[in-house]
């Protein structure tokens, strides 16, 4: 149960956020678009053009004149999209990506609660980021010695041997032959693209760390994050890909199945599953991001023992706060994605 009816208040809100703002729709005739169609005009938004790309001709997506494109990915869709090109990166039009086949899957608490956050997101376009100036209030990112305490640690009575883990042997096991300057680590899932572009924006161009993303996506459509997060990222990002080097000052993503791995001081990608056995954790960031799955979290702050740091998105920044609140629960601490850029500069 949730107390107030959540979906109507944050309906009532979210129409009085988006009231008067131009939303064209793509995506795939029937379900997927009804249903996000009703949701636009239930929140009060001027709903300009709801077409599938795969007929739809661009330029009545031009003459539609919208302020923001929501697009319902899918594979068929995806394959048209280049068609939309010119709007969908057109720095006046706010481009918003959803996957297909979440908005049939979400609960009327889970939809109101996702359509608030792209309501917002249409009313606020252009201060989405705060101030710099405030940079330094914002968080203080602790080591995780101090913020995890016993989450991942079983006690000394009630731990057998074989669970007892030692952070000199995974500092031992992971120390490169050369000095190793550390990586950045994101995790991330359902909400997690938002909160990228944000993080992205907000770090220089000049960032020393090479930062690695992991995002679970639902049908794997990596092409169409990369386009999003350059569009918005002064670090250039690239995909991962096995064989070749991750730079400083370079964003990757992940695809299912690559990881990092550091070998004499360097660092390359290679096939694997496990992002926290082959890169050695000291002087090392991660970013526990919107839908971090809480497998993922626990390998995280085991891994951290060994001389990273481990910080979470804010929860009332999430769409899935499950991570930032165990986080936080543990005394660890937790920031906007702005501000946790800004963190990681100032570490620089």
């Amino acid at each position: 149960m949730h107390a107030n009816n959540p979906q109507t208040r944050d309906s009532t809100s979210s129409s009085a956020i988006a009231q008067g703002v131009r939303v064209a729709l793509l995506a795939r005739q029937g379900e997927v678009q009804d249903a996000l169609r009703d949701a636009l005009r239930a929140a009060g938004t001027e709903l300009v053009l709801a077409g599938d790309p795969r007929q739809l001709d661009p330029e009545t997506l031009r003459r539609a004149a919208p302020q923001a494109v929501l697009v319902a990915l899918d594979s068929a869709i995806e394959a048209r999209l280049s068609g939309f090109d010119d709007v969908l990166f057109d720095d006046s039009v706010l481009a918003i990506y959803e996957e297909a086949e979440l908005v049939l899957r979400r609960d009327a608490w889970e939809n109101a609660r996702w359509l608030r956050h792209v309501m917002a997101k249409l009313h606020r376009r252009d201060d989405v980021l705060p101030p710099r100036a405030a940079a330094p209030q914002d968080l203080a990112v602790e080591t995780v010695e101090a913020c995890i305490g016993s989450w991942m640690m079983p006690a000394a009575d009630t731990a057998d041997a074989t669970d007892t883990i030692h952070v000199a042997e995974i500092a031992e096991a992971t120390k490169p032959a050369k000095p190793f300057a550390g990586v950045v680590l994101v995790l991330a899932g359902m909400g997690g693209p938002d909160a990228l572009r944000q993080l992205l924006g907000a770090l220089p161009s000049d960032f020393h760390q090479p930062v690695l993303i992991r995002q679970r996506l639902y049908g794997g459509h990596y092409d169409h994050l990369l386009r999003q997060l350059s569009r918005t990222s002064a670090l250039p990002v690239q995909l991962a890909e096995r064989g070749g080097m991750a730079l400083p000052g370079r964003a990757y993503l992940l695809p299912e199945g690559t990881i990092a791995t550091a070998d004499d001081g360097t660092l390359h990608f290679a096939q694997g599953d496990d992002d926290f056995t082959s890169v050695p954790p000291t002087g090392s960031t991660v970013l526990l991001l919107s839908g971090c799955e809480t497998a993922q979290a626990e390998a995280a702050a085991v891994w951290a023992l060994g001389g990273a740091t481990l910080v979470a998105q804010s929860p009332e920044t999430c769409f899935d706060d499950a991570a930032a609140r165990a986080l936080l629960a543990l005394g660890g601490d937790a920031a906007a994605p702005a501000a946790l850029a800004w963190r990681l500069s100032a570490q620089a």
